[in-house]
């Protein structure tokens, strides 16, 4: 095996099969299209790959990208936190992307993100539990 073959091999492996952390991008996007962004980091303490955890999360979010932020206890980022409500306001989170991070974990319940996919899927079945934000407040 010569040197490129390497390379490419430790690139392939450093992507897909990992010993670091994950971050969980996603966003809080109301009908006018004004986005808060977030992201959680989590433990990948079972060496899990980006493809399959995506794939893992996508199949349990509504429409594949949409959840409810307090139902998986990460933070709400809605943009009617530090204002009033809107008629464009709504309930949903969006996922963004998984990612291979090297930042601390910041997760504040201290969940790998095997423990957060269980969860996500729990939720999932459970049924996401819509809210009208006009009530909440």
């Amino acid at each position: 095996m010569d040197k490129v073959e390497l390379k490419l091999m430790c690139e392939f492996r450093s992507e897909y099969f990992m010993n670091g952390n994950v971050k969980f991008a996603y966003l809080y996007r109301d009908a006018a299209n004004y986005k808060a962004w977030n992201s959680v980091v989590f433990v990948n303490s079972s060496d899990l790959n980006l493809e399959d955890i995506e794939g893992q999360l996508r199949r349990s979010f509504d429409s594949g990208e949409l959840f409810i932020a307090g139902q998986v206890r990460v933070p709400e980022v809605f943009s009617y936190i530090h204002g009033a409500v809107t008629k464009t306001d709504h309930c949903y989170h969006e996922f963004d992307s998984v990612q291979v991070s090297e930042e601390v974990p910041n997760d504040v319940y201290g969940r790998s993100i095997w423990k957060f996919i269980q969860e996500v899927e729990g939720e999932a079945r459970a049924g996401w539990q819509v809210f009208d934000p006009n009530e909440r407040k």
